[in-house]
């Protein structure tokens, strides 16, 4: 009795030991995100320019979670995570928020050993060898590979770890094994499949994600309960369409061809295999480059052809044995022709893979990224999988090797992690990488660059440099930073550039946001926009000593409120021109010191030279 208790004590202590140490291989690589801030890639909207997410948890923000969809996605409980963190930890206190995300993907790491330990013991008659260990390995190489890094430390894609979180509840829970799946744990595990989609709706792919393992891997399924999961799945991917649309996302920003789509989604989909194997190129935000063919167009199709192939192979082998059916009840087993025999667990995990990543594809067309590594964060879990299963179907001194060998993967793993963590310092290491490894032709990068320039060191020179290449690229995107390049332009001299500016975005916003149905005239949007309009025209006005009379009463109609730093900025900039050294003085320093926290301009080049001067 008393060595059946210590047997079993330590078989508890040694999975203990596992859970802590796959929870570790989440965290310790992307340790060094808690010092760091934000950056100018959603995280600024979605952290620090909306009232009811900044005032944390209350009536409003609960209200604004569910009802918002100007960000093209409808994720409430992704919204509410950042109230959370602001009552908590308050304005500004950025490494709180980035060690918050930190936990939640250790967590995420630990539930993915779960399910990778039993989804591979449904591929064993008994439980192997080896089976803790090789799981483990599996799950902390998905934890800490650098592919994650985007999805862990960039703070916009809370929603990635979030919604994984309750994915994987919810399949741990459908996944049960035979003797304890009841109607409540099918109504558990779909309770849970909602509020992953209400922290990401790409989650939608959950019910095929767990057909996959019910057929090809325990050989057994229900059709009759797989009735309602896809029915919410149908609804979830239709509203994910409308919020995507009601916020703009699927603007085609290039007049891009459906074919050149699909071309994209292939090579991108090879990519994302290639960097899994070899993930030293990773940048955020890797744009479409129509007309060109696509970054790394050959080989990433190659790839694709090559899993497209060998899955087809597969399925074909899978028909000619259709033979062998036997009569299947609804609630009969699977026969061997339908799970492909030994290799059914690697036809599983590729087809996890696949089906996972297909919606984050873009071949309906949203966005203007070709690629992101955020995208691969569920379908991975597939690929580590196929690892487990890899390494316990080795034996004896092979599967010791093999072992070492992902443990020594690991390690290099985390190295490059580190690497890659090191890049989301700033916007500036950030978007420097990328337009190292995208190209020069990466006009997002280049306004987020322009935009820094302007912000932190003001260099003017170097600001308009990177804006001057963003609009040669592609004039729309000068639609996310309008008004930071009239006010560079207008403070380095440049304003005869200006008015042409002014009639493309006056016209862009006529035409594209006022006669649009999803937004017009009376949207919240349309006003936004119209109000950067006027901010810019009024910047463009105080440098025309004939036209600067109007100004002062064109900034009382101004719809900012006067804390607001593009208010203040043209306070200041009027009282300079004008001439009128103490008003200017005054509205420099309420600028550096009351600026409402709200959107990316804040001047803080003013705010850094104040502390400079402090004695």
């Amino acid at each position: 009795m008393r060595a059946g208790l210590l047997i079993e004590m330590a078989r508890r202590f040694s999975e203990f030991v596992l859970l802590a140490l796959v929870f570790l291989a989440g965290v310790f690589p992307f340790i060094q995100a808690a010092g760091y801030g934000i950056v100018d890639l959603d995280d600024y909207t979605y952290l620090a320019s909306y009232d009811s997410i900044m005032s944390g948890i209350g009536w409003e923000g609960v209200k604004f979670a569910f009802t918002h969809l100007d960000d093209s996605i409808w994720m409430p409980l992704t919204w509410l995570s950042y109230m959370i963190d602001h009552s908590l930890f308050g304005m500004d206190n950025w490494g709180a928020f980035h060690v918050h995300s930190l936990l939640l993907h250790g967590l995420n790491a630990v539930l993915v050993f779960l399910l990778i330990r039993r989804v591979a013991g449904f591929a064993f008659e008994a439980r192997p060898a080896g089976l803790d260990a090789a799981c483990a390995l599996a799950a902390a190489l998905w934890a800490c590979h650098p592919l994650r890094c985007e999805s862990v430390v960039f703070l916009a894609s809370r929603k990635d770890v979030l919604s994984l979180l309750f994915e994987l509840l919810a399949l741990l829970v459908w996944l049960a094994p035979d003797e304890r799946r009841g109607i409540g744990r099918q109504g558990l595990a779909l309770l849970l499949f909602v509020m992953a989609a209400m922290a990401k709706p790409s989650v939608m792919t959950f019910p095929l994600l767990a057909f996959i393992v019910d057929f090809l891997i325990r050989r057994r399924v229900r059709p009759l309960d797989y009735l309602l999961p896809l029915a919410l799945a149908a609804a979830l991917g239709w509203f994910a369409g409308v919020a995507q649309a009601a916020g703009g996302a699927t603007e085609d920003l290039f007049g891009m061809p459906f074919w050149y789509r699909l071309v994209n989604a292939a090579v991108s989909f090879g990519l994302y295999l290639w960097n899994t194997v070899w993930p030293l190129d990773l940048a955020p935000q890797c744009i479409i480059r129509w007309p060109e063919w696509p970054r790394f167009f050959v080989p990433g199709l190659l790839i694709c052809a090559a899993v497209g192939g060998w899955l087809a192979w597969r399925a074909f082998g899978i028909w000619r044995r259709r033979d062998e059916l036997v009569k299947l009840e609804w609630r009969g087993l699977i026969p061997t022709w339908a799970y492909g025999g030994g290799r059914a667990p690697y036809l599983a995990a590729f087809a996890w893979f696949a089906i996972a990543v297909a919606p984050m594809l873009g071949i309906a067309g949203f966005g203007y990224h070709s690629m992101a590594d955020r995208f691969t964060y569920i379908p991975s879990i597939g690929l580590a999988l196929a690892v487990a299963v890899a390494l316990l179907r080795l034996g004896g001194r092979a599967r010791r090797v093999g072992m070492a060998c992902a443990l020594a993967a690991c390690t290099a793993l985390c190295a490059c992690t580190w690497r890659q963590t090191r890049f989301w310092r700033s916007d500036l290491a950030l978007f420097s990488h990328t337009l190292e490894v995208d190209g020069d032709r990466n006009a997002s990068a280049h306004g987020i660059l322009a935009n820094w320039n302007f912000e932190f060191p003001h260099d003017l020179d170097r600001c308009l440099e990177h804006y001057d290449r963003m609009k040669s690229l592609n004039l729309r995107f000068i639609e996310s930073c309008f008004q930071v390049y009239v006010f560079a332009l207008c403070e380095a001299g440049r304003t005869e550039e200006v008015p042409s500016l002014l009639k493309w975005y006056d016209d862009w916003l006529e035409r594209d946001i006022a006669q649009n149905p999803r937004w017009g005239r009376e949207s919240n949007r349309y006003g936004f926009m119209r109000t950067i309009y006027q901010c810019a025209r009024l910047a463009y006005l105080i440098t025309q000593p004939d036209l600067r009379p109007v100004v002062a009463d064109q900034l009382k109609e101004l719809a900012c409120p006067k804390d607001d730093g593009s208010y203040l900025y043209l306070v200041w900039k009027l009282a300079e021109a004008e001439g009128r050294a103490e008003d200017a003085a005054k509205a420099k320093m309420d600028l550096a010191t009351k600026t409402a926290r709200k959107g990316y301009v804040q001047f803080r080049y003013l705010k850094d030279r104040m502390k400079e001067t402090k004695p």
